[in-house]
């Protein structure tokens, strides 16, 4: 069996909070972005901000952009449910390219 890994978006931080509350988990927090709630793995990666877009002599061709929401990565291990009150916001289909990933 193997981990599985999900990627949930919020729209606040405040909205992140409340929902690990009523999961029973504790909300990760930016001092310690990754933690261990039982049989997962937490981490915090709030914001997402995407680099500019530069040319080939570095002159900017697009701006730098913020992915909307509140974005934590979860690992479950091999036969862990994921609480009902954070499956809201599991992002379906996954990303195909996550910004950040459990090694």
């Amino acid at each position: 069996m193997t981990s599985t890994d999900l990627y949930l978006r919020f729209a606040d931080n405040a909205g992140m909070e409340a929902a690990f509350a009523a999961a029973g988990w504790p909300a990760p927090v930016a001092a310690q972005p990754v933690a261990r709630a039982g049989a997962a793995m937490i981490d915090l990666v709030g914001e997402i901000r995407l680099p500019p877009v530069l040319g080939p002599d570095d002159t900017e061709l697009a701006p730098a952009e913020t992915q909307p929401g509140w974005h934590v990565n979860l690992r479950l291990r091999p036969g862990a449910i994921l609480p009902a009150a954070l499956a809201p916001w599991v992002l379906d289909p996954a990303p195909a390219t996550p910004h950040r990933r459990f090694p």
